[in-house]
């Protein structure tokens, strides 16, 4: 249920109910590439038909860009996130991490006005899930890049987070900074959500 509210921000599921806001704009009827979400799913989802350049400048192409100068618009990013060597792979080639960086490449360079994560480390070992969330930190500081994060684990939300949202039965429950909601939990699953051992 998590999963589906986040992806309704980005327009993959239809909201039953509520109001969808980013930025100020009431974005809930708008069609998905209009909303100005970047989206990076948990598998990272390349198109296996491209390169990874041609995956990274998927978008700018999309909107009437060359290649070539999508792929030099995107150079920052693919210095930043040290992809340029893979840039004629396949995607069927890349490492799970590889396969991370290139699908945040393809997010960020359309320059959304926020990026959803969906789980994006939860298939990785845990000195790789460490690695990976300090590399995501990093790069949501340098592009200053408005995150929205999902996990179910608290070593992650303590890794990346400035502010923490709980989520149960479709629910916000409580959000605030973790400090925040373990001085004052809404109720005892955001306690239990906060404060204990699941890493």
């Amino acid at each position: 249920m998590a999963w589906a509210r986040a992806v309704g921000i980005c327009g993959l599921i239809r909201p039953v109910s509520g109001k969808i806001y980013v930025g100020g704009q009431d974005v809930t009827k708008l069609q998905p590439r209009l909303r100005q979400v970047g989206y990076v799913p948990q598998e990272g989802a390349l198109f296996p038909h491209l390169s990874v350049g041609r995956n990274v400048t998927f978008a700018l192409c999309s909107r009437g860009m060359g290649h070539r100068k999508a792929l030099a618009q995107s150079s920052s990013c693919i210095d930043v996130l040290g992809i340029g060597p893979l840039l004629d792979r396949a995607p069927v080639t890349l490492s799970g991490g590889e396969t991370q960086k290139v699908a945040l490449a393809r997010a960020i360079v359309s320059q959304p006005r926020a990026i959803l994560l969906d789980e994006p480390v939860s298939a990785l070992d845990e000195l790789s899930r460490q690695d990976a969330c300090t590399e995501l930190r990093r790069i949501q500081q340098h592009f200053g890049l408005t995150v929205m994060h999902v996990c179910h684990n608290l070593f992650e939300a303590e890794s990346v987070a400035d502010r923490v949202g709980v989520l149960a039965d479709g629910q916000l429950i409580q959000t605030g900074t973790l400090d925040e909601l373990r001085a004052a939990p809404f109720n005892s699953l955001v306690k239990r959500m906060v404060t204990g051992p699941n890493r």
